[in-house]
């Protein structure tokens, strides 16, 4: 998701947010992130990418996938859960995970790993802190129109056509898609729904 989706959807809860860049790589980035919010009630996890021929892809590269995209998510995480249960606060953990949190993708062995593990966290997590009125949940974005799918949104690909084909209405998801599930886990409305992977794909997975 892009930054302005975050602070669109703060918005709708009238609230002021700040969106708190840092490298999630770094545990000392993760740690300022979660330290700077004094009373946090919504967090949410981003994600990186990664892709290549796994007979090719260079071990370095791999272990940086898994540590933005499965430990920083494992550490951000626990560090949210800390400050809910220290608060006696209700809370609300959103994770971004993947369509390849479902299946194993193309020349993205880590990226497809990491996202496993992201929908397998959640479910764990729920699991340990639904008794503590934390809620733990993840979206799976479908394939959307975004700078780092700018090489399958090429026409020209092979792929594009075969993943267009597959979305029941034959369009690409854009951030905005995210905003509306993204509000319904933050509020309220979603107190009795804990470690769901939802999909916002288009109907993608049902094919």
């Amino acid at each position: 998701m892009t930054a302005q989706v975050y602070v669109d959807v703060l918005a709708v809860f009238s609230r002021e947010g700040e969106l708190i860049p840092t490298a999630f790589v770094w545990e000392d980035g993760r740690k300022y992130a979660i330290d700077k919010v004094s009373k946090p009630e919504r967090c949410a996890s981003r994600k990186a990418g990664g892709t290549g021929y796994r007979y090719k892809f260079p071990m370095e590269d791999y272990q940086y996938v898994i540590e933005v995209n499965q430990n920083a998510v494992f550490d951000w995480c626990q560090r949210a859960a800390k400050k809910f249960i220290a608060q006696d606060s209700k809370g609300k953990i959103i994770n971004i995970a993947s369509m390849l949190s479902f299946f194993g993708g193309y020349t993205v062995p880590a990226y497809a790993a990491s996202k496993g593990a992201v929908a397998q966290l959640t479910k764990a997590f729920c699991n340990e802190w639904a008794s503590k009125k934390i809620n733990v949940n993840a979206l799976t974005p479908g394939y959307m129109d975004t700078e780092m799918n700018t090489a399958l949104t090429d026409p020209s690909n092979p792929r594009y056509a075969e993943i267009t084909g597959r979305i029941p209405a034959h369009v690409w998801g854009t951030p905005e898609d995210m905003k509306g599930p993204c509000v319904f886990l933050a509020s309220d409305a979603s107190d009795y729904l804990n470690g769901a992977i939802i999909p916002v794909d288009g109907g993608y997975l049902v094919k």
